[in-house]
């Protein structure tokens, strides 16, 4: 893998974040007095999965065109969510984190390919058998392939005992994990989404800059974007943020005392934000993939931050982004976030300038239909979606046979697009993968040559069949890179089930 380093700052190496977009402020404002509608009623949504506020922003073409707040910051009380009022990112700041990192190594402050141990200070991961001859980068821990565990936080609402980065990489004042963060297999070998390395990530960070993580991002980024409502101080600091919506639980009461938590792994759950002002970062990226004029993100650290560097989990992931995402038949660089009652998605195309930010105040049941609704309201209403490819030549027989039959999911879990098992049929000539059991319809596959085939809604990746020792893999097939999926385990359809 290639990335940015001290040494030859002009070398970009195989980064895979997915890259965030940027606007220009008074474009911004421009656009957003043109906006348009969704063509779906928000508020009944909004009643209709019980969830208090929502707020959403689309770019197109470069544009911010639509940026609309509903419902409240506080269920039962009237103050209501507007475009200013902030939400809780979740997972989303670890794209931020890994695009500061790029602009950090461009800048010839860190090496994503250097051990991170030698920027370390406060605290040292302890070397074991899978990190003696292969140690742990920054690249390793931005693209979740260092091989750490301590997946996610829990969220922390006053009155709690909020452990510090220390304690938090130790073990310390962690409801979900009792152990300090430990590596489970040689770094660079395997994909394991791990919040905590996210953390040993900020501390390496911090300790060489002599700078918080919110400084820098604060400095770096939010300032020069003109991202005026977003921040990745916490509750509590003086420079938190004053307009934000409260985390609510399923009947609507709100999480903890407040609804407003703390969350001390700032790299991995720390930012607050709206979606206008991650409308101008995602646009900023965008422009630089682009070659347009840009003023805070070069072309170089945006083609870095979103490049696809491991498909050994979900299809495509980057230092930062999540790169398998596929609506519409589109290629977005996203990330979702889920906090307690509170999160949001962001996804913004590689081409062509499009993006969709939508946040929400309530549980992952009321957050995500909303904003899956949206998300598929726009891309149908403004016409984005993208036809499979043709076929490049008609596949053989013999081929198509041979992909026929039942699969079963090697990496099944939270960020997989398979379930458990997968069916692969033939009907009147042409390939369908059921990836639900007969619940959603099937997708296509498109033959693209060289025993490879398209798969609709996921046409980022080529799919084809693998022969080995061990048995046949479907196989993802991207930028150079292959990894198995799913592994065949039946091909007489009426036995496999």
């Amino acid at each position: 893998m290639f990335f940015f380093s001290n040494t030859t700052g002009n070398a970009i190496k195989a980064v895979g974040v997915l890259a965030l977009l940027s606007l220009n402020i008074m474009g911004a404002a421009h656009a957003a007095e043109k906006a348009e509608s969704l063509s779906i009623d928000v508020d009944a949504l909004l009643e209709q999965n019980k969830l208090p506020g929502l707020s959403v922003a689309v770019v197109d073409d470069y544009e911010l065109v639509y940026e609309q707040a509903f419902g409240v910051k506080e269920y039962g009380k009237p103050e209501a969510v507007d475009r200013h009022t902030a939400f809780s990112a979740a997972s989303i700041s670890k794209a931020v984190t890994g695009l500061l990192a790029v602009m950090l190594a461009e800048e010839g402050a860190l090496d994503l390919d250097a051990p991170v141990s030698q920027y370390l200070k406060r605290w040292q991961l302890p070397e074991n058998g899978f990190t003696k001859n292969t140690p742990i980068t920054l690249g390793h821990l931005l693209t979740h392939t260092a091989g750490t565990s301590q997946s996610g936080f829990a969220d922390f609402f006053e009155g709690d005992d909020v452990p510090t980065l220390v304690e938090s990489l130790n073990g310390i004042k962690l409801p979900r994990h009792k152990e300090p963060i430990k590596v489970m297999w040689e770094p660079g070998t395997r994909f394991q989404y791990s919040g905590g390395g996210y953390v040993i990530a900020q501390v390496a960070i911090e300790d060489e800059t002599g700078k918080s993580l919110a400084a820098l991002a604060e400095e770096m980024i939010f300032t020069p974007l003109g991202m005026k409502d977003t921040t990745m101080y916490q509750y509590g600091h003086p420079k938190f943020l004053k307009n934000v919506a409260k985390a609510h639980k399923l009947d609507r009461t709100l999480e903890g005392p407040g609804g407003v938590a703390v969350y001390p792994q700032t790299a991995a759950s720390g930012l607050w934000t709206t979606p206008g002002d991650m409308a101008k970062l995602v646009l900023e990226i965008q422009k630089a993939l682009a070659g347009r004029k840009t003023s805070v993100i070069s072309k170089r650290v945006a083609v870095a931050s979103t490049r696809v560097q491991t498909l050994k989990k979900a299809g495509g992931w980057s230092l930062g982004w999540m790169r398998y995402y596929a609506e519409g038949n589109l290629d977005w660089f996203a990330h979702s976030g889920y906090n307690s009652g509170i999160g949001g998605q962001v996804m913004a195309t590689m081409q062509d300038g499009r993006a969709i930010l939508v946040f929400g105040n309530g549980v992952h049941r009321s957050r995500v239909p909303s904003i899956n609704a949206v998300v598929a309201d726009v891309i149908k209403s403004r016409g984005w979606g993208q036809a499979l490819p043709e076929a490049t030549e008609q596949p053989s027989d013999a081929l198509l046979q041979s992909m026929v039959g039942w699969y079963e999911n090697l990496n099944q879990g939270f960020f997989s697009p398979f379930g458990r098992k997968v069916m692969i049929y033939q009907k009147d000539g042409q390939l369908l993968l059921d990836n639900s059991g007969g619940k959603y319809p099937p997708r296509k596959m498109v033959y693209n040559g060289n025993g490879r085939f398209v798969l609709d809604q996921f046409v980022n990746a080529q799919v084809g069949l693998s022969q080995t020792s061990e048995g046949s893999f479907l196989t993802f097939f991207r930028d150079g890179l292959e990894a198995y999926a799913l592994k065949k385990v039946d091909p007489d359809l009426a036995t496999g089930e």
